[in-house]
């Protein structure tokens, strides 16, 4: 069974949402079925993004950094039934590699799809929760996704993570 079919169920079975909720959440959800959505995930190094991947999915696709070296070094494109994430490296890692990440992360926001819209959906920043230095994830935020979102700002999606 598919991870959209999976969700499908739940919302048919949940006793927490009243019949119309579920009515209206499934048809917009049938709609959406044929629709691909594409998410860039992105944030400071080490702060669990590959881990997150890992997590929403329930099972280990992204490969995890074990010390202070990060393991994702370039754009990584992972496709779950009709999600498409995209698994970016980290900034913090030093000014040359933060100006190629920052490129990088960049041109996959203006990337466009055949029709002409822009191919990412949504922006989703992790930040980790435990640290005390969010300054790499503010520059990020500021000066390298929200110039680059075009008109849509709400694509992007900020959560704390660890």
């Amino acid at each position: 069974m598919s991870m959209f079919n999976d969700f499908v169920a739940k919302i048919q079975t949940s006793k927490d949402l009243s019949d119309a909720d579920k009515t209206k959440i499934l048809q917009n959800l049938n709609e959406l079925k044929g629709e691909k959505v594409h998410v860039l995930v992105t944030g400071a190094t080490g702060c669990g993004k590959s881990s997150t991947i890992n997590a929403l999915f329930n099972r280990e696709v992204a490969k995890v950094g074990q010390s202070s070296n990060p393991e994702t070094m370039s754009i990584a494109r992972y496709d779950f039934d009709n999600v498409i994430l995209f698994d970016s490296p980290g900034l913090g890692d030093g000014y040359e590699a933060d100006l190629k990440h920052a490129k990088n992360i960049t041109n996959k926001l203006l990337e466009t799809k055949p029709d002409g819209a822009l191919l990412i959906d949504l922006v989703l920043v992790i930040l980790e929760g435990g640290s005390r230095d969010l300054g790499t994830s503010y520059e990020l935020i500021n000066k390298v996704i929200i110039p680059n979102l075009g008109e849509d700002k709400s694509r992007l999606l900020i959560a704390i993570n660890q």
